[in-house]
C-alpha cells in the first residue's frame, strides 16, 4: 500500500511533536485510550479518521490545522 505524501506528512509531525513533549509511544496512546499499535500506524503515515485527528490534536497541544501547514493547496 502506498503512503500518501500529506498522511506520511502528518505521521511525521505527530512523531516530532510526541518527542518534543517527552512522550512515549505508548503514553500518548493511553492519553488516547488506543493501542501503541495504532500510534505507531498513525505515525508511519496509516490515514486516520477526522475525529482521530481531532482528538491527536489536542493531547499534542495543537489545533488540528497544525498538521497540515506545511501542505500547499493543490499539493497532489
Amino acid at each position: 500500500m502506498t503512503v500518501h505524501p500529506i498522511d506520511r506528512l502528518v505521521g511525521s509531525k505527530i512523531r516530532a511533536r510526541r518527542v518534543e513533549l517527552g512522550l512515549s509511544q505508548m503514553e500518548l496512546a493511553n492519553k488516547l485510550g488506543t493501542t501503541k499499535r495504532k500510534i505507531e500506524c498513525y505515525e508511519g503515515g496509516q490515514r486516520l479518521p477526522c475525529s482521530g485527528l481531532y482528538h491527536l490534536a489536542q493531547a499534542l497541544e495543537r489545533e488540528p490545522c497544525w498538521f497540515f501547514k506545511e501542505w500547499e493547496i493543490g499539493g497532489e
